[in-house]
C-alpha cells in the first residue's frame, strides 16, 4: 500500500469522532517504538517509512505491526527526523477543534517604550503576557534503547519565561524575560555520543558570560533572536517568518534581517535599539524595518541558542524556543488591523489554546497520520 503521508486515516477518524460528539476522545498511540515491538518478525521490512528490520543490529532489530507504514503509524511523539513532528500538530489542531480554544487576548497598556528610561513601570500594564515552558533547558545524557549509544544535550542556556508587546507609535517593542540573568557562551553539543559529533576534550567547553557584564557582540548568531510573522502567511519567508532580529549587536543596536527567497538566506534592513538588565532583554524596533505598519496583529517567537543552520525543528531540541518547537505567539491589538497585508490569519496556521495570558498559533503546519480511538457517549 502507498505511503501517502497525507494524514487521511487520522482525519477520517478525527472528522468521525467530532460527528458522534462523545465525552471523551481517547487517543491510543503515542511512542510505537518502544511499545509494542516483537523480535525475529520481518526481516527487511520498513518500520513507518523509517528504517529496516536488521536482525543482527539491536538499534533496528525490533518489528512494529502498528508501525504498518506512514499512514497507518500509530506513533505520534515528535522524532528526529523521518516524519519528524507532523503527527503532532495534526493531533493537536483536532485536540483544539474537540475541545475548544480561549478567546483570543487583545494588547492592552501599551505604550511606546524609552529604552533610557527606567523599564519596570512602562511595562507593568502592557498586556498580555506571553508564557514559555519553565525549566525546559534541562541538559540530557541518556542511553538509547539497547544502550547502543548516549543521546546528549548540554544546548540549555537562556530559560525564557515570558515575553511582553507593546506597540505604540510606530515602534514596537519587546520584553523578554528569562528565569536568571542573561549569559552567552557555553553553546554545547547535541546529538548521539560518538555518531553526531565528536567527544570534546576536557576544559573545552566555554564558560557562561553574563550578558550584563561581558562583550554580547561576541554571542554568536544565535543568541536570543526575535523571529517576526509580520504577514501571518505561512508561504513567504523561511518557515513563515519575514524578519529575524539579533543575529549580531553591538553595545547599541542588534540587526534587523529580512528572510531572502524563503529559504535561511538574509539581507540586513536595518537595525533595532536593545538593552539588557539583568534577566530582561527589551528590543525596540520600527515597524516600517519589519513590515508592521498600519498592521496590528502578528506572529512572533524568541529563541536562544537553537536554529542556526535553517532546520525548523531544531526549535525542539536545541537551546529554547518561547513558545516550544514550531508553535508561535500571536500578538493582536484592540484595532486588531492587518494593514491590507493579505487576509491576516492564514489557513496554514490554527488559533490556539491561550497560555498565561498569552495565545499559541501551529506554525508551517504539514499532517501526516495517527490513529484515534472513539470513546462513545452513553445514551
Amino acid at each position: 500500500m502507498t505511503t501517502t503521508g497525507e494524514g487521511l486515516f487520522f482525519q477520517q477518524q478525527w472528522e468521525y469522532a467530532l460527528q458522534v460528539d462523545p465525552m471523551v476522545i481517547t487517543i491510543t498511540g503515542w511512542n510505537e517504538f518502544s511499545v509494542g515491538a516483537q523480535s525475529n518478525l520481518g526481516e527487511g521490512q520498513v518500520m513507518a517509512g523509517t528504517y529496516h528490520v536488521n536482525f543482527s543490529d539491536p538499534q533496528y532489530d525490533r518489528h512494529y505491526i502498528d508501525l504498518f507504514n506512514t499512514e497507518f503509524s500509530r506513533d505520534i511523539e515528535p522524532i528526529n527526523g523521518f516524519f519528524n513532528d507532523n503527527y503532532y500538530y495534526q493531533m493537536a489542531s483536532y485536540i483544539r477543534k474537540f475541545k475548544g480554544t480561549a478567546a483570543v487576548p487583545r494588547a492592552e497598556g501599551g505604550r511606546d517604550i524609552d529604552l533610557s528610561a527606567p523599564y519596570e513601570e512602562q511595562w507593568a500594564d502592557v498586556g498580555p503576557l506571553f508564557c514559555d515552558t519553565v525549566g525546559d533547558i534541562a541538559h540530557r545524557d541518556s542511553p538509547s534503547l539497547e544502550n547502543v549509544y548516549r543521546y546528549v544535550n548540554t544546548t540549555g542556556r537562556n530559560d525564557i519565561v515570558s515575553v511582553k508587546v507593546s506597540k505604540e507609535n510606530g515602534y514596537t517593542a519587546f520584553l523578554i524575560t528569562c528565569a536568571e540573568e542573561l549569559v552567552y557562551g557555553a553553546e554545547g553539543v547535541a546529538g548521539r555520543a560518538g555518531i553526531d559529533f565528536k567527544e570534546l576534550e576536557d576544559g573545552a567547553l566555554q564558560t557562561f558570560v553574563n550578558a550584563s557584564e561581558g562583550d554580547v557582540s561576541e554571542a554568536g548568531s544565535n543568541w536570543m533572536n526575535l523571529l517576526i510573522d509580520s504577514d501571518q502567511n505561512a508561504d513567504t519567508g523561511w518557515e513563515g517568518y519575514d524578519y529575524i532580529l539579533n543575529r549580531s549587536r553591538d553595545g547599541k543596536t542588534v540587526s534587523v534581517e529580512r528572510f531572502l527567497y524563503n529559504s535561511w538566506e538574509f539581507e540586513r534592513v536595518g537595525q533595532a535599539e536593545y538593552v539588557i538588565d539583568g534577566e530582561n532583554l527589551v528590543i525596540r524596533v520600527a515597524d516600517s524595518l519589519v513590515g508592521l505598519e498600519g498592521r496590528d496583529q502578528f506572529d512572533f517567537k524568541a529563541a536562544d541558542n537553537s536554529v542556526a543552520d535553517g532546520d525548523v525543528l531544531k526549535f525542539m531540541t536545541l537551546g529554547d524556543a518561547a513558545p516550544d518547537n514550531r508553535f508561535n505567539f500571536r500578538y493582536i491589538k484592540q484595532s486588531g488591523g492587518s494593514g491590507g497585508h493579505g487576509e491576516g490569519v492564514s489557513a496554514a496556521v490554527f488559533k490556539g489554546i491561550g497560555i498565561c495570558a498569552g495565545i499559541l498559533i501551529l506554525a508551517g503546519l504539514c499532517v501526516v497520520a495517527v490513529k484515534a480511538c472513539v470513546a462513545k457517549r452513553k445514551k
